[in-house]
This record gives C-alpha cells, sequence and structure tokens, in this order.
C-alpha cells in the first residue's frame, strides 16, 4: 500500500513539473515602446511639494495595438503626511499608421509592480475626474519604489483589467533613459519630501 502511495506522488509531481507555466502565471505581454517623463511639482514658496513619473507604453501583442498612459507620484500633503497617487489610462489604436487615431478603453483594475515584481498596494481604486483612466492612492513606499525604478530605467510591470476579461492584462516595461539632468532633479524631489516627514 505504501508502494502505491510512494507511486502516485511520483506520477503526480511529475505532472505538475509537465503542466504548463499559464497554469500558475499569467502571461506577461512585452512592449514596444516605453517612453517616460519626470513630473515635479512646487509649491508657492517655490518648495517641492510631489514629484513622480509619467510613462507611456505601446505594444501590439495582444493584438490590436494598444497603448497604457501609466503615472506614479508622491505628494506631501499640507498636514505634512505624504500619500502616493497612481493613474492608468489604456486605448486602442485601430491604424498604427494614425496613432493620433485612438479609442478609450475603459478598464475596471489595474496594477504596478516595481523590477523585484513586488505590487504597489491600491488603497481605493476609482475613475479619474475626467473618467479616461483609474486612480487610486497608495502606499508610499511602494509609490517611492516604482519611481525610482523608472527612473533609474529598471523594468516594471503595469497590468490593466478590461470589463470583458477576469484577470488582469500584465505589461513588462523597460523605460526609456531619463537625462542625468532630469534624474536629479526627481531624486532631488524625493529626498526633499521625505526629509520634511
Amino acid at each position: 500500500m505504501q508502494n502505491k502511495r510512494l507511486v502516485i506522488k511520483k506520477v503526480l509531481l511529475i505532472l505538475t513539473l509537465l503542466a504548463p507555466t499559464s497554469v500558475f502565471a499569467q502571461t506577461v505581454y512585452p512592449t514596444e515602446f516605453s517612453n517616460n517623463q519626470p513630473l515635479v511639482y512646487r509649491d508657492a514658496n517655490g518648495n517641492y511639494n510631489g514629484c513622480g513619473v509619467r510613462t507611456v507604453f505601446m505594444t501590439d501583442v495582444p493584438k490590436p495595438t494598444h497603448m497604457g498612459d501609466v503615472s506614479m507620484n508622491i505628494f506631501k500633503l499640507p498636514q505634512g503626511q505624504t500619500v502616493g497617487m497612481a493613474k492608468v489610462g489604456y486605448v486602442y489604436i485601430p491604424d498604427i499608421k494614425d496613432p493620433t487615431n485612438t479609442k478609450r478603453v475603459p478598464i475596471t483594475s489595474f496594477m504596478m509592480a516595481n523590477s523585484s515584481g513586488k505590487a504597489a498596494k491600491m488603497l481605493a481604486i476609482k475613475p479619474s475626474d475626467d473618467k479616461d483612466a483609474l486612480i487610486s492612492t497608495t502606499v508610499e513606499e511602494d509609490a517611492f519604489n516604482f519611481i525610482v525604478d523608472i527612473t533609474t530605467g529598471k523594468i516594471v510591470q503595469v497590468g490593466v483589467q478590461l470589463p470583458s476579461e477576469k484577470t488582469l492584462r500584465i505589461f513588462s516595461m523597460k523605460p526609456s533613459a531619463m537625462s542625468k539632468e532630469e534624474a536629479d532633479q526627481l531624486i532631488s524631489c524625493l529626498r526633499q519630501i521625505d526629509q520634511s516627514k
């Protein structure tokens, strides 16, 4: 009887190892274009009160061509607290020969993960004021790590969920390099906000 159980366990182990990886992990789609822009905000006295990054990515996997517009920020509130803020929009491009002709696609959820694969904890996902995207406050540390990874050109992941789909579409992004001046300004802003807490 024990030998029979041992054989069954071995068979189950082999079947598990031979099973397709998509059963255990979602497909991650590569992006063919990813451009990032530093975002810096100042108060009336010229002091930093917010900073972050905006990244636009484009891919035709899966078809058709589509584009994501992603931003992650950290803001210092008047009370002295700091908070992370994430925003994601998603569009289709019916004809790549005319990339200005886009169709906004509603999404029901999203995620943003840093280079280590840790997803930022979204605290309250809701539609943006213009209804063209979703926004959410997020844990400050998670926002900080995502911003630093984008600034230093590390690969991050963004996921969007369409109303007709049960799971997130996950995209892997290799951000374009910022200039040294842009990166230095963003890092300086992050340090000042961190030190002002």
